[in-house]
Parts: structure tokens; C-alpha cells; sequence
């Protein structure tokens, strides 16, 4: 269990980075200035840390799916529900939630976090009910 953590928390930092760094690149293209780090809350060093720490909030859940005992809807909840827990208040203080925007593009800003984060998910779904999938076959083909 304690490798499957550890594993979890570097993937989970491994990805915070990378969308970290997505979204600096993206937000660069979008205004069209390299300052565009220095027009959030906090410097370069704050944010790769939040990243990375949001990037754990969301991956170290995933230990839940290793419950058997529990439904796919309450394994989602608890999943997601912990990953917005975590993330939306560092989002928040990390400036990624435009919040002096107005409400209307903040409200926007989160709905479209929210179904970014459930296609990220749904991929990794998708992916892993593949791969069952195809070990079930070879198996089934082993054992004939």
C-alpha cells in the first residue's frame, strides 16, 4: 500500500506539473505576454508547488478504486469530491479562479475546470476498462 502511495503522490506531482506547465504555455498564447506569471497571485515558485500539490489531491484519491466494497458513483464521488476540495481553494489563492473578473467568468472558469477534470477522468476510465478488457481476453485464451 505504501509503494502504491508513494507511486500515486509522484505521478500526482508529475501531472500537476505538466498541467501547470500547460497552462502557463496556454496562458502566454492566450494574452500574448511572457509576463503572464506575473499577473497572478503568486510567483513561479508558488505555483509549481500548488501545481503539484493539486496534481496529489487528485491522484492520491484514486486509492478509493482499490475498494472493492464500494460503488463506481460513491468511488467518483469520493475522488472528485476530494480533488475540488483540495483544488479549489489553492486555485483559488494561486489566482487560476479569476475572481476579480466578476462572478460570471469565475462561475464559468470553475464549470469549465469541473468538466476538464471529468474528461481527464473518463479517459483514464476508458483506458484502464480497455485494458481489463484486453487481459480478460488473453487470459480466456490462456486457459482454453
Amino acid at each position: 500500500m505504501i509503494k502504491k502511495l508513494m507511486a500515486l503522490t509522484l505521478c500526482g506531482m508529475a501531472f500537476g506539473s505538466l498541467m501547470n506547465v500547460f497552462v502557463c504555455i496556454v496562458g502566454v498564447l492566450v494574452t500574448g505576454s511572457e509576463d503572464f506569471l506575473t499577473q497572478t497571485q503568486t510567483g513561479y515558485v508558488s505555483q509549481a508547488i500548488i501545481g503539484m500539490i493539486v496534481g496529489i489531491g487528485w491522484s492520491v484519491p484514486a486509492l478509493v478504486y482499490k475498494v472493492e466494497k464500494f460503488s463506481l458513483k460513491l468511488k467518483v464521488l469520493i475522488h472528485m469530491g476530494t480533488g475540488f476540495v483540495v483544488f479549489l481553494p489553492l486555485a483559488t489563492y494561486a489566482g487560476w479562479i479569476p475572481t476579480q473578473a466578476g462572478i460570471g467568468v469565475a462561475i464559468l472558469s470553475v464549470v469549465l475546470m469541473v468538466a476538464a477534470a471529468f474528461v481527464i477522468w473518463a479517459g483514464f476510465y476508458f483506458y484502464n476498462k480497455d485494458q481489463a478488457k484486453t487481459i480478460n481476453k488473453k487470459i480466456k485464451e490462456i486457459s482454453r
